[in-house]
């Protein structure tokens, strides 16, 4: 049958291979992941840097120390920091040194000639406050109410607070006898507060 046609399959072409296209773009996970890997590599430099500098500052510190204590001798080094303890307790003593002597010049100078006081003791309760007792003799009972006034005036009420007479009563001489209490202000007889003032003079021309 010459009127037909075969049909081969046997490709008269070679066939062509097929090739896939893959995107070659780079996926935000892989971008961060190298943003955050340069951050870290940066601020670990930065630290290693800083502690570099802070232990080169220490160490030069040290040989500065070093050389300086060289310079100073250990037994003048020891006897001054001694002294430098003992003035400074000097110091807080002197601070609250309370000058008795003040008190007794204040009662020297505002007790009546009719007044006569016989003895003489206080008692330091706090910072804040100084028990005065004293006993005594007066020619008459309106010696004793004359002697509470001074107590309570200026300058004297500065030093002498709360005056108290009692136990009046007259011995064999017929003078009248009395026992006195009174509060000290402390602040006002530290030696601090009363040292003597000194006054400058000007030249003359």
């Amino acid at each position: 049958m010459e009127g037909q046609f075969q049909t081969s399959f046997i490709p008269k072409k070679p066939i062509a291979p097929t090739t896939s296209v893959r995107s070659s773009g780079v996926s935000l996970f892989t971008l961060l992941g190298v943003i955050i890997f340069l951050a870290s590599l940066a601020l670990a430099a930065a630290v290693f840097l800083y502690q570099t500098y802070l232990n080169s500052s220490i160490a030069s510190m040290k040989q500065s120390f070093q050389i300086n204590e060289a310079a100073f001798d250990p037994n003048s080094i020891s006897t001054y920091t001694t002294l430098s303890k003992r003035m400074a307790v000097a110091e807080i003593l002197l601070q609250n040194h309370i000058a008795i002597s003040t008190l007794f010049n204040v009662l020297e100078q505002g007790t009546l000639k009719t007044i006569r006081f016989t003895n003489f003791s206080y008692t330091y309760l706090n910072p804040q406050k100084v028990t005065l007792t004293m006993a005594g003799q007066a020619t008459d009972y309106n010696s004793i109410a004359k002697q509470s006034d001074v107590f309570s005036s200026d300058p004297i009420k500065k030093y002498i607070q709360n005056p108290i007479f009692d136990g009046l009563d007259l011995n064999p001489s017929g003078q009248v006898i009395f026992n006195f209490t009174a509060d000290v202000d402390p602040s006002a007889i530290l030696y601090r507060n009363n040292l003597p003032q000194t006054t400058q003079t000007t030249p003359t021309q």
